[in-house]
Order: structure tokens, then C-alpha cells, then sequence
């Protein structure tokens, strides 16, 4: 279980800078087909709908790493895939809305 959180962990930290990169360049770590129906009036909110499912993959992650971490069990396992699962999904969710909202259209 060590190793499970250690790379839980790991990617917590990738989302995460990859989200504080997001809040620093906006939205150029998107790719341009992503964005050709943007306005530019929503240019800034389109790039944090995405960082904001950045940092829920993160937060998920690291939750699933502290889960893993309390013990060996057969349930704390199964709680943590839960939480890394539905943090996942929540936060593709958040993605895929994105450009519904902005753009009009679903990816």
C-alpha cells in the first residue's frame, strides 16, 4: 500500500502543478481545437473551468494516497479506489462541461 500512495502522491503533485501552470498561462495548455469557438470575453473563465478540474483530480488523489496510507485492509483499499474513482469522474465531468458552456458544443 506504500507504494500505491507514494504514486498517488505523485500525481497529486503532477495535477497540481499542472494546474498552477494552467492559472499562469490561462488557457494556452489547451489545445486550439479546444477553444476556436471561445469568446474572447470567456477565454479567462474557460481556462479555470479547467484548472478547477485539475485541482479535483489532485485533491482526489491525495485522498485516495492518505486512504491507502492507514493500513492494509481490504476496505481502505476499496475506499480509496472509490475516492481516487469518483474524484476522476467528477473532475472529467467538470472537463467535458467546459466546452459545452463555452463553445456550445461537447468537445
Amino acid at each position: 500500500m506504500l507504494m500505491f500512495s507514494v504514486l498517488l502522491f505523485a500525481a497529486a503533485v503532477l495535477f497540481l502543478a499542472a494546474g498552477l501552470r494552467m492559472r499562469k498561462r490561462g488557457r494556452g495548455m489547451i489545445h486550439d481545437y479546444h477553444q476556436t469557438e471561445v469568446r474572447q470575453a470567456d477565454e479567462k473563465a474557460y481556462g479555470k473551468a479547467f484548472e478547477r478540474a485539475l485541482y479535483v483530480m489532485a485533491l482526489s488523489d491525495a485522498a485516495a494516497g492518505t486512504a491507502a496510507l492507514l493500513g492494509e485492509s481490504k476496505m481502505l483499499l476499496a475506499v480509496s479506489i472509490a475516492l481516487l474513482g469518483a474524484g476522476h469522474l467528477i473532475a472529467l465531468g467538470m472537463m467535458a462541461r467546459a466546452p459545452k458552456k463555452y463553445q456550445g458544443r461537447f468537445l
